[in-house]
C-alpha cells in the first residue's frame, strides 16, 4: 500500500513540473514575440520621422539639420621614412694642451677663456731674467775664448805652442758657442705659441704660476672641425653606412640640420655594445660648442609610394580595430563614415596606413573626436 501511494506521490511530481516548464516556454515565447512587435513599430517609426524630416526640410530649408563643422585633407601617396634617434655629442677633431717647452714663471698671459685665436697667436711669456744673466756671462766668456783661439792659432801657424794648447783654445770656443745657441733656442721658448686656430675652451694656468715642460697652460679647441660622434647600439649594424644621410637635431637650440656619415666604428664595445658613428658638421654656426647634446637619426625603415596620415585622426574601437572617419556624400549631406585600416611604423606624428585606404579618399582631419559614425558634418 505504501508502495502505491509512493508512486502515486511522485507521478503528480512530474506531472507539475511539467505543467510549469511549458508554462515557463510559453512566457518566453511571448516575451520574444512583443520585441519583435516593437523593434517593427521603431524601424516604421524611424521610417516616418525620415519622412517628415524630409518633407519639413524640403518646405522649411532654414530647419534642417547643421552638421558638425570640420576640416578636411584627402589620402596621397608619399615615401615614408621611420628614424630611429640616437643621443651623441658635439667633438673636435683637434683639442690641443698648450704647455710650455721650457721652465719658467708666468710673467705675461694674453688669453682669456672662450677668445679665437689664430695659429701662431703668442699666447703667453715666461721670465728670461735668469737665461739672460747666463747669455750675458756666455758671450762675455766667448770673447775671452775668441781671443785666445786667434792667438793659438796664429802661434800655431808659426809653430809655436803646442797642438794640445791650440785644441783646447778651439774646443773652448766652441763649447761656448754651443751653450750660447742653447740659450737662445731656451729665450725663443720662453714666448709661447698657439699651435692651431682655435678658441681657448679653459685656463688652467694663471700669471705668476710656474710652468713646467708638459703641464697644460691652457686647452685649445679648434672649432672649424667639429662632428657629432653617437654610440649606436648593435642592434642597428647594417642600417648606418659611411656616406649616408643623417638627421642631427639639438634640442637646447630648437635646431636641425642634415650631415653625412663620416666614419662608423669597425668594433663593438664590450661595455655598452654600441658602435662609433660620426658625423662632420660643415656648417659654421657660432652656438655649435663641443660636448654639446645632440640626437643623430638613422633611418631603420622605407616605404616607397605608401599611404601616411596624422597620428591624430586615427581612432580605436575597443575591439581593438581602428579606423578613420572618411568623408561621403549621403542624402542627407555630407557624412563621416568610419573606415577601418591597418596601421604600420609611426614617425613625426604620421602613421603609414598598410591596408583600408586608397589614394584620393577625404577623411576628417581637424573634429573628428566625439564624431558619430554617419554623422553629418560641415567642412570648414
Amino acid at each position: 500500500m505504501k508502495r502505491y501511494l509512493f508512486f502515486f506521490l511522485a507521478a503528480t511530481f512530474f506531472i507539475s513540473c511539467g505543467d510549469g516548464m511549458e508554462s515557463g516556454n510559453v512566457e518566453l515565447d511571448e516575451l520574444k514575440q512583443q520585441l519583435a512587435e516593437k523593434k517593427e513599430e521603431l524601424m516604421s517609426l524611424n521610417k516616418d520621422i525620415e519622412d517628415l524630416e524630409q518633407k519639413i526640410n524640403k518646405l522649411d530649408p532654414a530647419s534642417a539639420k547643421v552638421g558638425r563643422l570640420i576640416t578636411a585633407d584627402t589620402t596621397r601617396l608619399a615615401d615614408f621614412a621611420h628614424f630611429v634617434d640616437v643621443q651623441a655629442t658635439i667633438q673636435s677633431d683637434e683639442v690641443v694642451n698648450v704647455s710650455a717647452e721650457v721652465p719658467g714663471r708666468i710673467v705675461k698671459l694674453n688669453i682669456r677663456e672662450g677668445q679665437y685665436i689664430n695659429a701662431g697667436a703668442l699666447i703667453a711669456k715666461l721670465d728670461t731674467e735668469s737665461l739672460q744673466r747666463q747669455m750675458e756671462e756666455l758671450e762675455t766668456s766667448l770673447g775671452l775664448a775668441e781671443t785666445v783661439f786667434e792667438r793659438q792659432s796664429r802661434l800655431w801657424e808659426k809653430n809655436i805652442g803646442s797642438e794640445i794648447q791650440y785644441l783646447e783654445a778651439k774646443n773652448n770656443k766652441e763649447l761656448l758657442e754651443k751653450n750660447i745657441a742653447s740659450i737662445e733656442t731656451q729665450l725663443r721658448k720662453s714666448n709661447i705659441y698657439a699651435p692651431t686656430s682655435g678658441v681657448i675652451d679653459q685656463l688652467l694656468m694663471q700669471e705668476g704660476e710656474f710652468a713646467n715642460p708638459g703641464v697644460p697652460i691652457a686647452m685649445l679647441v679648434n672649432i672649424n672641425r667639429l662632428k657629432v660622434v653617437a654610440d649606436v647600439p648593435e642592434k642597428y649594424v647594417g642600417l648606418v653606412s659611411k656616406g649616408e644621410q643623417v638627421v642631427i637635431s639639438f634640442p637646447t637650440l630648437n635646431e636641425e640640420i642634415k650631415a653625412r656619415v663620416t666614419s662608423v666604428g669597425r668594433t663593438i664595445s664590450q661595455g655598452n655594445r654600441t658602435f662609433r658613428v660620426e658625423a662632420n658638421l660643415t656648417q659654421r654656426n657660432e652656438n655649435f660648442k663641443p660636448n654639446l647634446l645632440a640626437l643623430l637619426s638613422i633611418k631603420d625603415f622605407e616605404a616607397k609610394d605608401a599611404i601616411q596620415v596624422p597620428v591624430e585622426v586615427v581612432q580605436q574601437e575597443a575591439s581593438g580595430k581602428h579606423f578613420i572617419l572618411a568623408l561621403k556624400e549621403s542624402d542627407k549631406g555630407l557624412i563621416a563614415s568610419k573606415q577601418y585600416v591597418t596601421i604600420g611604423r609611426s614617425y613625426d606624428n604620421n602613421v603609414l596606413i598598410k591596408e583600408g585606404l586608397e589614394p584620393n579618399i577625404p577623411y576628417v582631419l581637424d573634429g573628428a573626436r566625439g564624431l558619430a559614425n554617419n554623422e553629418l558634418v560641415r567642412i570648414k
